[in-house]
């Protein structure tokens, strides 16, 4: 490998993970393409980062800043790299030594790509594989042109931030990251946004490892902890429209299309905003009445791709109940199907995570 390669910046963000950020710097530092770049952002951590960030010297360029958030932390890395390709690794963590000649393979046989992404090895605190992989095996990552999957439905089966990898001029546009929506999931800006410039190719082998450990939580846990505070589940639907509306300005500056403001395949984000009406009405800042938002979400459940029908069936019945219902039975239904502990047996068993997201 030689200089003429392209250079590629592996940008790690940081926040009170010192206990894992030596192996994902290792990681990154052990690539067999030689031509990178490792730039370890920390967002202002309380514990040990900086002492770990500090000994690796001039290996890596370190970029220290005050707590800001995980877009804000994205950001810095970017505004620090020169990288035609950026791969943005969370610092729990780490990836294979083949990934990134792997990525840049796809970009040298494929130059109008914008993003290529790969699975995810799940593994335990001490990085010991669970079996698990993300995205799940039977979930086929999406492959091509998928601007009409976007139109559609706002996001697509893709890993999380580890797993991506982005041409450089497929995110310029996007960056940077609205710091004060995206303080968490930053990933999501990206991976909505950077296939509005370009295809998107899947690699099928698992190239890096996601860390599940005490302090990072499932989406679908963080979702329950949102619902008990209409003010953090505003800000979690916020991102969700966010995104959709610099989509909306992408279609119709790149194709001249304009589409819908909220995405008629797009079922988890209609069921939130269902869900903002009916508990949270004072938090609730969108156009859409409790009837069209409950015509959207069932022909989104009928639609709906990779699911089994009774799944389907039963959003189906969920949107019924839920727009129908006053709030406080409306706030059981929505607690008992987002809160295993608290869900009925019936439900755990027709609403358990089968889906697609």
């Amino acid at each position: 490998m030689t200089s003429s390669e392209p250079l590629v910046s592996i940008i790690i963000n940081n926040y009170n993970y010192g206990r894992y950020l030596a192996q994902a710097i290792e990681s990154a530092l052990a690539q067999d393409y030689k031509n990178i770049e490792v730039i370890v952002v920390d967002d202002g951590s309380g514990d040990n980062s900086r002492t770990v960030m500090r000994s690796y010297g001039k290996r890596i360029l370190a970029v220290e800043k005050e707590n800001g958030g995980q877009a804000s932390a994205v950001n810095a890395g970017f505004a620090a790299s020169h990288g035609d390709v950026l791969l943005f690794l969370d610092s729990d963590d780490f990836l294979a030594p083949q990934a990134a000649s792997s990525v840049m393979r796809c970009f040298r046989e494929q130059p109008g790509l914008s993003k290529v992404h790969f699975r995810l090895t799940v593994t335990n605190e001490s990085a010991s594989a669970t079996g698990g992989v993300l995205p799940a095996r039977q979930l086929r990552m999406a492959s091509g042109d998928i601007r009409n999957i976007l139109a559609a439905s706002r996001t697509y089966v893709s890993p999380p931030m580890s797993g991506n990898a982005y041409r450089r001029s497929a995110i310029v546009r996007q960056m940077p990251i609205p710091d004060q929506t995206y303080r968490k999931d930053a990933d999501e800006w990206l991976v909505c946004t950077a296939p509005l410039f370009g295809p998107v190719e899947a690699i099928e082998k698992e190239l890096g490892s996601y860390r599940i450990h005490s302090a990072n939580v499932t989406g679908q846990k963080r979702l329950a902890d949102r619902l008990m505070d209409g003010g953090r589940f505003a800000a979690h639907v916020e991102e969700g429209e966010c995104v959709r509306r610099k989509q909306q300005e992408l279609f119709l500056d790149l194709l001249d299309t304009r589409i819908s403001a909220i995405a008629r395949g797009d079922l988890p984000h209609i069921r939130q905003l269902l869900i903002l009406r009916k508990m949270y009405p004072d938090h609730y800042r969108y156009g859409w009445s409790t009837l069209t938002l409950f015509v959207l979400g069932v022909r989104a459940a009928v639609l709906a791709q990779q699911v089994r029908f009774v799944d389907r069936a039963m959003w189906m019945l969920w949107f019924i109940v839920v727009a129908v219902l006053p709030r406080r039975g409306a706030r059981r239904i929505v607690f008992a199907t987002f809160n295993v502990k608290r869900r009925p047996r019936l439900l755990r068993l027709l609403l358990g995570e089968r889906g697609r997201r």
